[in-house]
């Protein structure tokens, strides 16, 4: 009897054991995600960077044809700078992404493009998109070059991380600012296209950098203007 009591207590402590453990692993496997979406978005600003010092301007948030309409992401532009040239060529820039000429391109998956904090949802929809309007780095047909972002590069946010999203990678649509929704100023963390805890943002300079509780509404807007003119409070956490 008194061995029976003595492996019970064993296993007890075994099954403790594991029990408390599961935090801490749940959390080390969050961090490793995050890091992974950092490198994502490291990888999309040098793309970015790249395009722009061929181009001599950053890329549109879209691309539009005579009438307005909308043909291509700024996703899809970047492309072949991401070692992704086959399937850029495969595009056709004349015709809408939607269009059957162009459509079947967004059935594949991008894995640059999702992150793996997200990683339950279908792998063709992006979490990194940018902010459009008439004050962001990316307002939307019109390219913006270096000397527009007169708050500088450093103090200006190109592409944020959300989860949920229901934005295909090659779909030109992104967020206005608006739309923003975040965890850490008390939004659902179920909404569509919210900013997530400890998520990841891209800035002109092609540093990332993650948003906590001490980065505002009011601070988050001012990071996402170009030539504000504002001085916004040093951003607390860096990669």
């Amino acid at each position: 009897i008194l061995l029976l009591v003595g492996l019970m207590g064993v296993v007890s402590l075994c099954c403790c054991g594991s029990f408390l453990a599961l935090p801490a692993l749940n959390t080390a496997r969050e961090a490793a995600r995050i890091t992974q979406s950092s490198n994502n978005l490291k990888q999309i600003g040098l793309a970015i960077l790249n395009y722009e010092a061929m181009h001599g301007e950053f890329p549109p948030a879209y691309t539009v044809d005579e009438n307005g309409q909308r043909l291509a992401s700024w996703r899809t532009l970047i492309l072949p700078y991401m070692e992704q040239a086959a399937m850029y060529d495969m595009v056709d820039f004349t015709k809408p992404w939607d269009d059957p000429a162009n459509a079947h391109l967004g059935d594949i998956a991008l894995q640059i493009y999702h992150s793996p904090r997200d990683a339950g949802t279908d792998m063709r929809y992006t979490n990194y998109v940018v902010i459009t309007g008439d004050e962001t780095i990316m307002p939307g047909e019109e390219a913006t070059g270096v000397f527009h972002v007169r708050d500088g590069l450093s103090n200006t946010i190109m592409v944020i991380e959300v989860l949920n999203s229901d934005i295909l990678w090659n779909e030109p649509r992104d967020l206005t600012m608006d739309d923003i929704r975040c965890v850490h100023h008390g939004d659902d963390p179920l909404a569509t296209n919210v900013i997530p805890l400890q998520g990841v943002v891209l800035f002109a300079d092609g540093a990332v950098r993650r948003i906590d509780d001490n980065v505002t509404r009011e601070m988050l807007a001012m990071y996402l203007t170009r030539a504000g003119g504002e001085v916004p409070p040093e951003w607390p956490l860096r990669e």
